[in-house]
């Protein structure tokens, strides 16, 4: 079960490669963001991605190794799958600290801002 989510999620991994990719291309930015927003969501999204799957995944092989029920196993695959689907479409496209009026600010805009 885990080998199957690790390949539905290698397929996500790509896609959020591609995006990256494809919004370099638009910025014309090679490394870096270039301070564009939707770039710097890009980025953050593979990277998110890329910090937290592999560890799910090598829990989850564990969990079949130890013959946990399959039913446990399968849901908890169906959760990383899904969580990790719903955070690369949507979470480019909403950000919940900006929505509520806030907006991160990097430690040299926040020096000039004082």
């Amino acid at each position: 079960m885990a080998v199957f989510a690790a390949a539905i999620l290698a397929l996500v991994l790509v896609y959020l490669s591609l995006r990256v990719v494809k919004l370099r291309k638009r910025h014309l930015v090679a490394i870096g963001d270039g301070g564009h927003v939707d770039l710097q969501r890009a980025i953050r999204a593979q990277g998110n991605f890329t910090e937290y799957v592999p560890m799910a995944l090598l829990l989850l092989y564990g969990l079949e190794q130890m013959q946990v029920a399959d039913w446990l196993v399968g849901s908890l695959c169906l959760m990383l799958v899904v969580g990790r689907l719903v955070h690369a479409v949507r979470g480019h496209l909403f950000n919940p600290v900006q929505a509520l009026g806030y907006r991160m600010v990097s430690n040299h805009e926040a020096d000039l801002q004082a």
